[in-house]
């Protein structure tokens, strides 16, 4: 008789995985390449007393944290916020600590709350002042385990996020330690609601990657061609955009520990552009494409194994960079400070404040500047849902004081009726209210220039209207 089928175990799958892509051309081809900029990253570990406790369980979760800390806005333009360009200390760091407290809150205390033990590693570049990596440290404190720093002049996001892997998987072999899963993510997120139920409820549960969502660019609409955004969500006559989306946001990344190599070695691999792209000797810095040659990496080989990936949403598409074109808001994070006037204005923070389109199988949430639902090709459509500033209870104070003054081309506001009127008038008394300041204050400049006796040139410029 016949022995019965079984699962091939994770630890041989993502072994068969790590051979796979080191076996590929364009891997081994520019593996000198890779060596050397790894190199270039100069890296320097601490250990903490983390460190020094007990092995982790079968049931405990690695957290590998990186990126840029204590970040100003990525793009210094109106269309963000007021802010973007007078972003101080004072603000990253309150933005940091919002966002450091927010992975605490809803990926790390879930999980201990359930049981299980939560490690955290850090990296972080050498231009962080020692202050702030020390504050940094704290906030994830007493569950860091190491930290360490590489050169930012020498970093590529890819080839710091393999070392960190790498890294990562030396001191677990110099402890004798190993976790059930692991999480990689960004210093920037600022997370919305607790992750753990959303990633299976344990540790354990965590079986294969775990993507967020399908993406699509949030600035669909905007498509030269109308034809194509109109299948960007379509379903209909045997077409399926499910189908036809390979494209995945590389944020926050949850794998068992049994494929950290495997990780790793994907991530080598998406580095190096294939042979025939526009640029070939250009790295190329994000992952969105892992899933193409992961599917094949990790192909099942019984119908008991689980699939190569899984997605957290499968009914959600949206732009894993929000507020980078239009604000296409997810239910799971912000980034700051970037989108601190979204966060800071309770626009789209809750699940309820999503609501699902069954003509497109997507959830959608309405923003200043996008409509939904994404059924819905054009924002003119009077079955669109406009963005309501009285439903998401975002105050006058707020908007004067960090909402943008306008939209970019080809960025519009969407905004129903009643909303548009109070924003603008808020908008408009803003600024009357600080051309009277101004006026103020060139009225005392020249009542001091007066009171000194200032010359006649000086005194006309004054007097000009």
């Amino acid at each position: 008789m016949a022995s019965a089928e079984t699962a091939e175990p994770l630890a041989a799958r993502g072994a068969r995985c790590v051979r796979f892509y080191e076996a590929t051309e364009r891997l081994s081809r520019r593996q000198p390449t890779l060596d050397a900029l790894t190199a270039l990253l100069r890296p320097s570990t601490s250990r903490h007393p983390r460190a020094a406790a007990a092995a982790p369980s079968a049931r405990s979760l690695a957290i590998l944290v990186g990126g840029q800390a204590y970040r100003g806005h990525a793009r210094g333009v109106p269309s963000y916020s007021p802010l973007a360009t007078r972003q101080s200390v004072g603000a990253r760091r309150h933005a940091q600590v919002r966002a450091a407290n927010s992975l605490v809150e809803q990926l790390v205390t879930p999980y201990e709350a359930a049981g299980h033990r939560v490690d955290l590693y850090l990296t972080v570049y050498d231009s962080l002042r020692p202050e702030l990596r020390a504050e940094l440290q704290a906030l994830y404190a007493p569950r860091v385990v190491s930290v360490t720093t590489v050169n930012e002049r020498g970093s590529s996001q890819l080839v710091t996020l393999a070392f960190t892997l790498e890294n990562f998987l030396r001191q677990c072999s110099e402890s004798s330690w190993s976790y059930a899963a692991v999480v990689v993510t960004r210093f920037d997120l600022y997370l919305k609601q607790p992750l753990a139920p959303l990633l299976g409820g344990n540790a354990s549960a965590i079986d294969a990657f775990r993507f967020l969502w399908r993406e699509n660019g949030g600035h669909w609409r905007h498509h030269t061609d109308q034809r194509v955004a109109a299948r960007t969500f379509l379903i209909d006559g045997g077409y399926d955009w499910r189908r036809t989306v390979h494209r995945v946001p590389d944020v926050l990344i949850a794998f068992p520990f049994a494929y950290t190599s495997c990780f790793r070695s994907a991530v080598r691999y998406e580095t190096i552009p294939a042979a025939g792209a526009p640029n070939t000797t250009k790295l190329i810095t994000f992952l969105h494409s892992i899933i193409i040659q992961l599917r094949k990496a990790l192909k099942p080989k019984s119908p008991l194994d689980p699939p190569a990936f899984r997605l957290v949403f499968d009914n959600f598409s949206g732009d894993s960079n929000p507020c980078r074109a239009t604000c296409m808001l997810n239910p799971i994070y912000d980034i700051l400070p970037r989108a601190d006037w979204i966060v800071s204005s309770n626009i789209c923070q809750h699940p309820k404040d999503f609501t699902y389109d069954h003509v497109s199988g997507t959830l959608c949430c309405p923003s200043p500047n996008y409509c939904c639902p994404n059924s819905i090709v054009n924002c003119s459509d009077p079955n669109a849902t406009l963005f309501d500033v009285f439903k998401s209870g975002t105050s006058e104070t707020q908007i004067k004081q960090s909402w943008p003054r306008g939209q970019l081309r080809p960025n519009k506001w969407y905004l129903t009726p009643e909303s548009e009127r109070f924003i603008f008038n808020v908008f408009w008394n803003t600024s009357r209210q600080q051309h009277q300041k101004r006026l103020a204050r060139r009225a005392r400049m020249c009542q001091r220039r007066t009171n000194r006796g200032q010359n006649d040139q000086e005194g006309n410029a004054c007097s000009s209207p």
